[in-house]
């Protein structure tokens, strides 16, 4: 099984403790948001750290940003949103699963009602897409910006 990574690093420049935590946890899925270091440097930094050569996932439109210890072509893209890159990755010998990398819309920025509704959002196309790839094994790491008991995160709406 991989181990994941996520950092909101709040726009600041520690990519290089990024790369310390990966390596003293065997880190092998590194998912991070407001990170502004150049992706070379990042993918340098990672693999010359780490010791195994870290590829980066590219999103369209994602405000996170995610970097893999192995073969990139495992990781297939299936949808991409302001707030959520979602990816279904196929590594031989393992089950088939699906990794949401969400950030979500700031208290500061948004109402808890705006907040809920993106959430929704979010979880009816998790919801599509777990019933196109015909299961349920997804994995939902990220910045959700909500307490773990408010209507965005526990709604069954």
């Amino acid at each position: 099984m991989f181990n994941f990574l996520f950092w909101n690093l709040d726009k600041q420049p520690i990519s290089a403790l990024v790369a310390e935590l990966a390596r003293e946890y065997e880190i092998d899925v590194v998912i991070l948001a407001e990170c502004r270091t150049d992706s070379d440097m990042l993918k340098e930094q990672l693999s010359s750290t780490i010791g195994v050569e870290f590829s980066e996932i590219l999103s369209s439109k994602a405000r996170v940003r995610m970097l893999v210890s192995f073969d990139p072509s495992w990781v297939q893209p299936t949808s991409d949103s302001l707030h959520a890159m979602i990816r279904y990755i196929t590594h031989p010998g393992m089950p088939e699963f699906l990794v949401v990398a969400a950030h979500m819309p700031s208290k500061l920025r948004r109402s808890d009602t705006e907040q809920f509704s993106i959430a929704r959002q979010l979880r009816r196309e998790i919801d599509r897409i777990e019933a196109e790839v015909g299961h349920e094994r997804t994995l939902v790491v990220g910045d959700l910006n909500m307490n773990p008991f408010e209507e965005g995160m526990v709604s069954s709406d």
